[in-house]
């Protein structure tokens, strides 16, 4: 009887780790931010936050990735995006590679800044999800 009971205990616990780490990334993710009104999600960093940022991708109009040369994601992104008349309406350091964000229908400069070398786009939101990739040189 006691062996049975360590085993059901042990099984018990296999699945509640198993269980609770997708769902941790995914609580945290939920809790979006807001910025000067817009609404964004930042990270997927890890395969488990990735997964859950890609449940939570429709949600957002606007998708943001940041990589280097070789392709390889990056964090700690310097972005600041703009409307048509240079307001400034969303502004963060990213906490992994993806930037989602829910912007109004417009047009927009977004600036993104890593290791102190900026590049920028414009983007165009409108009925369709936006996607640009910033990809920086590696340092080679």
């Amino acid at each position: 009887m006691r062996r049975w009971m360590a085993v059901i205990s042990a099984a018990a616990v296999v699945l509640l780790l198993l269980t609770a780490v997708p769902a941790t990334a995914s609580a945290i993710l939920a809790k979006q931010k807001t910025a000067h009104g817009v609404e964004f999600l930042s990270g997927g960093v890890g395969k488990d936050e990735r997964e859950a940022m890609k449940q939570h991708a429709k949600a957002f109009n606007t998708h943001l990735v940041f990589a280097d040369g070789t392709g390889k994601y990056l964090s700690a992104v310097a972005v600041r995006i703009t409307d048509a008349k240079g307001k400034a309406v969303l502004e963060t350091t990213t906490q992994g590679p993806w930037l989602y964000a829910n912007l109004p229908a417009g047009s927009y400069e977004v600036a993104a800044v890593f290791q102190g070398k900026e590049q920028k786009r414009r983007i165009q939101v409108g009925a369709e999800p936006v996607m640009s990739l910033f990809q920086w040189k590696s340092g080679r």
